[in-house]
């Protein structure tokens, strides 16, 4: 869900921001304040179903590097199904640098990432049976990186006037749902947006 956003240079672009890393198993949520001061504008990309390394990705990328260029992306933010079709196996997986590490660490631009299907090894049929996926390591792998942030599996953080809700739309159950909520219910002083976004 997308509330609306009533800035022209938010409209186009909504955007995550994470900071550090949580053990996935204990933690399911976090909050990790605000990533860029309240008083500034951002620009962000969004990019989801994109994980396969292949034609399409590249093109994505190229035209972020292409806007970055013109007008700078303060953050970026994942939709789900970073790594078709099965996920990853691990913070050490060789997918690590054949879909995100070698496209996206040469933008800069920090990158708050969400949960698919195919995050999960769903989706993909008895393709992903045996595949040991695990997403956790999306969430470990926030401490590799300068460009992949995942602090838990859903959490908040604020960019600006913006206040971000990221969701684990996979493993949805009653405790996100009532910290969904419990956040839509109270505005931090200086936001004026709330965007909700997962994969699903």
């Amino acid at each position: 869900m997308l509330l609306p956003v009533r800035d022209s240079r938010l409209t186009r672009r909504y955007a995550v921001w994470l900071l550090f890393f949580a053990c996935f198993p204990l933690l399911a949520q976090s909050d990790i304040g605000a990533v860029v001061p309240e008083d500034k504008p951002i620009r962000a990309a969004a990019l989801g179903d994109f994980g396969t390394g292949g034609k399409d990705e590249i093109d994505v990328v190229r035209a972020i590097a292409r806007e970055d260029h013109d007008k700078p992306f303060q953050l970026g933010l994942t939709l789900g199904d970073n790594f078709y079709r099965c996920g990853v196996r691990g913070v050490d997986d060789p997918i690590w640098k054949r879909v995100w590490s070698s496209f996206f660490d040469p933008l800069g631009i920090p990158f708050y990432a969400t949960l698919g299907n195919h995050d999960y090894g769903r989706g993909a049929g008895p393709v992903c049976l045996g595949a040991h996926t695990d997403p956790a390591a999306e969430v470990a792998f926030t401490q590799r990186s300068a460009t992949w942030r995942m602090p838990a599996r859903y959490y908040r953080f604020s960019a600006g006037p913006v206040e971000f809700l990221a969701l684990d739309t996979e493993e949805w159950g009653e405790d996100e749902r009532q910290w969904v909520q419990q956040r839509l219910a109270v505005r931090p002083p200086g936001i004026h947006w709330v965007v909700v976004y997962g994969h699903h």
